[in-house]
């Protein structure tokens, strides 16, 4: 009988089978659950590379699942400025994260945040280009919302992406101005693509980081399967990141990908 590479005991496990819902012990062998039961049987699968663990009284449970995720995006994501309201209370500070980030690159580099929300924040107002401006005068910067329904891009990122405050709203977006006409630098929905369509695709390097540092957070949080919902819409080259990834084990989360079928 071949034995378990590890034997959790010790506290309240809780199996999601009404047929007998709790259990003593669980049992694993390599990436699979081999025994859930009485923790004398489960313990009798031990050999002398088990590894046991007590739970000390704390409760387990099988993984979750994440119906609709965007895994890699998140981790993208991750790699930026941190604007989450924890991190980011004011405009003030997010220019001063902005600022420190833009020096670490070279002029011209994309400066990119994500997780800024307004209603969290002290003012209580959108940030706008001439904010992002003044902290990065030399790179284009674009943050993204925590909603992904909007962007802030800078005057000079403004610029690259051809938005004037002439340019037409695309279908389905909005550029948003001010009372006199001018552009703000709040793209919504399909606007911010003026911006996004010219921001340099990520290095399948970035993007096997990227999907390491998201499966450590949705570990961290007991998430171990997903289903992608956005698999190659934004990134054409991202297969062999995924694969790859999968292949080494830094993939952490099972994943089911949904391919747009326009690709």
């Amino acid at each position: 009988m071949q034995k378990a590479d590890t034997i959790f005991t010790g506290g309240t496990i809780l199996t999601m089978d009404p047929s007998y819902p709790r259990a003593q012990a669980v049992a694993v062998r390599g990436e699979h659950i081999v025994a859930v039961g009485e923790r004398a049987e489960v313990e009798a699968l031990a050999g002398p590379g088990t590894k046991l663990i007590h739970l000390d009284g704390k409760t387990m449970i099988p993984g979750f699942h994440d119906a609709h995720s965007h895994l890699l995006q998140y981790g993208l994501e991750l790699a930026t400025v941190d604007l989450t309201p924890e991190v980011c209370p004011s405009i003030q500070v997010m220019k001063r994260l902005i600022t420190q980030r833009a020096a670490q690159m070279k002029p011209g580099e994309w400066v990119r945040g994500w997780g800024w929300d307004e209603s969290r924040m002290e003012e209580g107002q959108m940030p706008t280009a001439d904010d992002l401006s003044q902290a990065a005068p030399n790179n284009p910067v674009m943050i993204t919302r925590t909603c992904y329904h909007m962007v802030v891009a800078n005057r000079m990122a403004l610029e690259l992406g051809g938005v004037t405050n002439n340019t037409p709203n695309p279908q389905g977006g909005c550029i948003v101005r001010d009372a006199q006409g001018v552009a703000t630098g709040l793209l919504q929905d399909d606007a911010q693509n003026f911006v996004k369509g010219i921001i340099p695709p990520p290095e399948k390097a970035e993007l096997k980081n990227a999907l390491a540092l998201a499966s450590k957070v949705y570990n961290s949080c007991g998430i171990t399967s997903t289903c992608d919902g956005s698999t190659l819409l934004e990134i054409r080259g991202e297969i062999p990141a995924w694969c790859e990834s999968s292949q080494d084990g830094t993939l952490l989360v099972r994943t089911t990908a949904l391919m747009s079928p326009n690709i």
